[in-house]
């Protein structure tokens, strides 16, 4: 099996509790992405266990469904979802003094190495899973610290 894996952070001026309410929000999450968010289905507590969301691509000629699956909810701490497109996205939080340092590590896993190459190609728009993450990563400090 082959894996490809990328781990990139940044640090956000503001509090823990605050990047981990953006990041656990499956809305704030689509409007990021640029992508429209379909049904959402919350545990008792009222956390997301998974949601659905649909997005254009300019590399298919089609609109891709997707549908995350949140695998690991620890608030204030850490955020694992698996998406049915493939990629696994861990969010890990650690306070730093007035600032939070925000870490996403993106992983994909297939049998075929190739298949790995084609998946980070059609998700980053050809840019790179570190290119890409940096920008998503510089979005969420933008719009936290607003």
């Amino acid at each position: 099996m082959g894996t490809t894996r990328s781990v990139r952070s940044v640090e956000i001026v503001a509090p823990v509790e605050r990047v981990f309410a953006f990041l656990a929000a499956p809305e704030s999450m689509m409007s990021l992405m640029g992508s429209e968010l379909g049904e959402v289905a919350t545990a008792a507590d009222g956390a997301v266990t998974r949601y659905e969301w649909n997005a254009s691509f300019r590399l298919l000629p089609f609109d891709v469904h997707g549908v995350q699956t949140r695998l690991e909810h620890v608030p204030n701490r850490r955020i694992v979802e698996s998406a049915s497109t493939g990629p696994t996205t861990i969010w890990e939080l650690e306070q730093a003094g007035e600032s939070t340092c925000l870490t996403m590590t993106e992983v994909i896993s297939s049998r075929l190495p190739l298949v790995n190459k084609v998946i980070e190609f059609i998700g980053t728009q050809g840019k790179g899973l570190a290119h890409k993450q940096d920008e998503i990563l510089e979005e969420i400090k933008e719009r936290v610290e607003a």
